[in-house]
């Protein structure tokens, strides 16, 4: 059994584990705004792809602490990072039809859920290839 008082070994734990956490609370703030003449209206993560980008944070966060082995973590990091871009590209690809329409009868912009997630998921993918010095040693 893994022992949870046990603190992350790595500094890079430690941060994917707040990364995963970020990833979470990026999901739950807007991510698109539509604004017409007389109201705003913020559209979260949830709503769309967002709610997937949730259950990678929530994933990572959980193999993150739990798992034992720092090479698989450094997988978990490059995969969990390269989906949660492939959603963020997805929304960002998504909404451009919009934000780019001159004849649209209200305005469409990014949120800042959306840049957060994306920024994450290139800071994961960079855990997932940086190498540090003793992992091959101590596998």
């Amino acid at each position: 059994m893994y022992d949870i008082t046990k603190p992350l070994r790595t500094k890079n734990e430690f941060i994917a584990l707040i990364l995963g956490f970020i990833l979470v609370i990026s999901s739950l703030l807007p991510w698109s705004t539509r604004r017409n003449a007389s109201e705003l209206i913020y559209v979260t993560g949830i709503e769309g792809e967002g709610k997937f980008v949730f259950i990678l944070g929530v994933i990572l966060i959980i193999l993150t602490y739990f798992s034992r082995s720092r090479l698989i973590k450094k997988i978990y990091f490059f995969i969990i990072g390269f989906l949660c871009g492939l959603l963020c590209l997805n929304t960002f690809l998504s909404l451009i039809e919009f934000i780019a329409d001159p004849d649209a009868v209200y305005q469409i912009t990014y949120g800042i859920g959306l840049y957060i997630a994306s920024l994450v998921s290139f800071v994961l993918m960079y855990l997932g290839i940086a190498v540090e010095k003793d992992l091959l040693l101590n596998e």
